[in-house]
């Protein structure tokens, strides 16, 4: 325990994920990375609106894993608003569009 409460980390990067299930997206901070069974997986922190202190760790598929252009503190600033406060759009950055990640960024819902 000491050590959690001893190092300054940082959530680096904010992210889209489907949760909690695939027709629905949550923004994310993303926390960690880590390997499972040769996989490569984030681990990321999805914070409940209003409080977000709480939340879920969830762990995503490197190829699941939509990032945005979205810093930190935009992103706390849309949660801490319960979404009142948000950009107008959010773009994807270039080397995660795959083609779910086009789908969202493209709007096209009968698409994937």
């Amino acid at each position: 325990m000491e050590t959690l409460f001893s190092k300054k980390e940082n959530f680096s990067k904010v992210a889209l994920v489907r949760y909690p299930h695939k027709d629905t997206l949550a923004i994310g901070f993303v926390a960690n990375e880590l390997k499972i069974c040769n996989e490569h997986y984030y681990i990321v922190f999805i914070p409940a609106a209003i409080n977000p202190t709480s939340g879920f760790a969830i762990m995503v598929k490197k190829e699941d894993l939509i990032l945005t252009d979205l810093t930190v503190e935009e992103a706390t600033r849309t949660i801490l608003s319960g979404g009142l406060v948000i950009k107008k759009q959010i773009k994807l950055l270039e080397n995660q569009k795959t083609e779910e990640a086009k789908v969202v960024e493209n709007g096209e819902k009968n698409a994937v």
